[in-house]
C-alpha cells in the first residue's frame, strides 16, 4: 500500500513540474510589439524624429499614443518605463515633462486620462552615434518586464 501511495505522489508531482515548466515557456515566447499593454493601459510606439538641439547634440524624439481604459486617471509617465538604447547601451533620458512647445508634447507625459481616452506624447533621449536605436517600454516595476519594443533608424 505505501508503495501505491509513494508512486502516486511521484506521479503528481512530475505533472506539476511540467505544468509549471509549460506555463513559463509560453510567457516566455510571448510575441513582442510596438504595442504595451500594462494593467488596463496602453501604449502604442509610433514613430521618432532625429534633430540636434540648439547647442548641437544630437537627439531622438520619440511618439507614443498612451491610452487607459481604467475609471480612475492616469498618466503615462506612472503607467510605463520607457526605455532607449544604441549598441546594447541605454540612452540618456533627457524628457521635459514641463515641456509645451511645437516640436514635442513632453508635457501630455502627466496629463491625467481615463474611460478610455487617449492622448499622445513623447519622450527625447540623447544619440550616441548614427546607429539603430531600440526603444523598449517595461513594466513600472523594479523588475521592468518588456511590454514592447521597436527598432528606429536614423537614416530612414
Amino acid at each position: 500500500m505505501k508503495r501505491i501511495i509513494s508512486a502516486i505522489i511521484a506521479v503528481a508531482m512530475m505533472l506539476t513540474l511540467v505544468a509549471c515548466g509549460s506555463e513559463e515557456t509560453t510567457q516566455s515566447q510571448k510575441e513582442i510589439t510596438d504595442t504595451a499593454i500594462y494593467e488596463d493601459t496602453e501604449a502604442d510606439i509610433l514613430t521618432a524624429d532625429f534633430y540636434d538641439l540648439e547647442d548641437g547634440t544630437p537627439v531622438v524624439r520619440v511618439h507614443f499614443k498612451y491610452t487607459n481604459n481604467q475609471s480612475d486617471g492616469l498618466y503615462m509617465y506612472e503607467c510605463f518605463a520607457v526605455r532607449a538604447f544604441q549598441n546594447d547601451t541605454q540612452l540618456d533620458d533627457i524628457t521635459d515633462v514641463n515641456e509645451e512647445s511645437n516640436i514635442g508634447d513632453s508635457a501630455e507625459l502627466i496629463r491625467e486620462v481615463k474611460d478610455g481616452a487617449s492622448l499622445e506624447s513623447s519622450y527625447v533621449f540623447i544619440l550616441t552615434d548614427d546607429s539603430d536605436v531600440e526603444i523598449r517600454v517595461c513594466t513600472p516595476t523594479a523588475d521592468e518586464d518588456l511590454l514592447a519594443q521597436k527598432i528606429f533608424n536614423k537614416q530612414e
